[in-house]
């Protein structure tokens, strides 16, 4: 894919140890899975176990179709990669697992009380972290950009039918104005 051919040296490109790339890669690999985790049991312990459990169903519903999906998809990962990577290519696993994971995350930030500032501020590191993690793996060589752009619009998607979802069952507050996230 053309894309492919002119994203992938710009990615690769960037004055960023592969280290740094290791380190995001992971942030949205082995290290999610225990945000993930602390992600439920902070929503236990504050007795919102209706969102506890949509988090943990959303998250285990998104693993089992990625996995379906690159079974079905099959595409061969890039060739000579700097990391070892398993199974198909296409999505992008990290990228639609982080979107969803740190998407839901700063929802529940946003949906707190915490000030304006600090939910803004969940919502643009969310973003941001999702987009370097995505970045890691195009840097990494495990996986082609539009792997990791099928996966940041999957996570998207995902994301927005839990907020549809969360916002039926329980709207926000009325003191906070329609035209605000």
């Amino acid at each position: 894919v053309a894309f492919d051919l002119r994203v992938t040296p710009i990615v690769q490109g960037l004055p960023i140890p592969a280290a740094v790339w290791e380190i995001l890669t992971m942030l949205g690999g082995v290290v999610l899975v225990t945000v993930d985790v602390a992600v439920v049991v902070v929503l236990l312990a504050r007795r919102e176990a209706a969102m506890a459990i949509l988090f943990a169903a959303t998250l285990i519903a998104v693993i089992l179709g990625v996995d379906a999906i690159k079974d079905t998809v099959a595409r061969a990962r890039p060739p000579d990669p700097l990391v070892t990577a398993q199974g198909g290519s296409f999505p992008s696993g990290h990228a639609f697992l982080s979107t969803v994971s740190y998407g839901l995350l700063a929802l529940v930030a946003w949906r707190s009380s915490a000030p304006r500032a600090a939910r803004i501020a969940a919502l643009v590191g969310a973003a941001l972290l999702v987009f370097l993690i995505g970045c890691s793996r195009i840097a990494l060589g495990v996986h082609y950009p539009t792997d990791v752009v099928a996966g940041w619009l999957g996570g998207i998607a995902v994301v927005a039918v839990v907020l549809a979802i969360t916002t039926r069952l329980d709207p926000l507050p009325r003191t906070r104005s329609a035209g605000t996230l």
